[in-house]
């Protein structure tokens, strides 16, 4: 981690948010070619990234994706 930079990209618009683990209402939108948002592939500060904080990431992205699927699966 000593060498990680963090970058927060220029909002394009006051209605998106890049803060992926912030609660509240957002509006999903597609997002620019991260190229666009980030010389080093990460978004925001990685040097506050750790396992507690990770694993509760890919919890939630794991417990959306199966609300999704379902849905999905169910409108055939």
């Amino acid at each position: 981690m000593s060498r990680a930079r963090g970058t927060k990209p220029v909002g394009y618009s006051e209605f998106i948010k890049f803060n992926l683990v912030a609660g509240g209402p957002k509006i999903q939108a597609a997002f620019p070619s991260f190229k666009l948002l980030s010389k080093t592939g990460a978004i925001g500060d990685p040097t506050k990234a750790d396992v507690k904080k990770g694993k509760r990431i890919v919890n939630k992205v794991v417990e959306r994706m199966t609300v999704l699927l379902k849905e999905l699966a169910a409108s055939k």
